[in-house]
């Protein structure tokens, strides 16, 4: 089994994130997305072989070499921002080398 993202990682903001009958502080949160993993990008990763960082699952970034830590960083960094305007985008994301974003940065899209 994988292992969950510390808490701290995954905070959000109060109220973010939160959908109708969703109780403050509950676990569907930003972690709970990650989990159910949101689906949009599947399609379009299989047609091109890419992933796109904007619609990437918690599993889809693992998949392509991101850390339990990098890949909550993502999705986090993602939802604050209103998502990523390029690839390049990732290089303000903390907690990531710019060794490893060289190798990953060839499988995303956005």
């Amino acid at each position: 089994p994988e292992p969950e993202p510390p808490d701290w990682l995954a905070a959000a903001p109060e109220g973010a994130g939160e959908e109708k009958g969703e109780e403050k502080g509950g676990r569907r949160g930003i972690l709970g997305r990650l989990r159910g993993g949101e689906r949009e990008g599947e399609e379009a990763a299989e047609d091109t072989g890419l992933v796109n960082v904007n619609d990437a699952s918690f599993e889809q970034l693992r998949e392509i070499g991101f850390s339990v830590t990098q890949a909550t960083r993502v999705i986090t960094y993602r939802e604050r921002e209103q998502g990523f305007d390029s690839v390049d985008d990732l290089d303000v994301v903390p907690g990531m080398p710019k060794s490893f974003l060289n190798e990953v940065k060839k499988n995303l899209t956005v």
